[in-house]
């Protein structure tokens, strides 16, 4: 891989990492050193639980992203790929997608429906807080 191949994929993991940050406030990227066999796969580190794949580039396959953090999580943990359009090192479109197996997806939409039936104003402060708005 190429020193600007490198570059790009870094860009992307600490966007990444920005991204998961509200959540995870232990979220950082791999170091050097550990981008070659430890843990392929899981380019976060700092996410219990989940293991997040970060792919940016001009043609992102999320489900390729996603084999690659299934094959690297652990049990119990649930895998994302986190994929983002990348041309001429520009990002394209606002947002990242994030994809992840149906089952884990139904999951996490089960617990969060249940938290927001318990404590909704909880809910809309931690929605606040992830969007930046505190």
């Amino acid at each position: 891989m190429g020193r600007s191949q490198r570059e790009k994929g870094k860009r992307e993991e600490l966007l990444a990492r920005d991204f998961w940050r509200p959540v995870f406030p232990e979220c950082e990227r791999r170091s050097c050193g550990e981008e070659s066999q430890v843990d392929q796969g899981r380019d976060l580190k700092g996410t219990p639980g989940y293991t997040i794949q970060v792919k940016g580039m001009a043609r992102p396959n999320p489900l390729a992203a996603l084999s690659e953090a299934i094959s690297a999580a652990h049990d119990g943990e649930i895998p994302i790929a986190h994929c983002r359009r990348v041309v001429s090192g520009r990002p394209v479109g606002e947002q990242p997608t994030v994809t992840m197996r149906a089952t884990d997806a139904r999951l996490l939409i089960l617990v969060f429906e249940r938290f927001k039936a318990v404590m909704p104003m909880r809910v809309e402060e931690l929605r606040r807080e992830c969007e930046g708005g505190e």
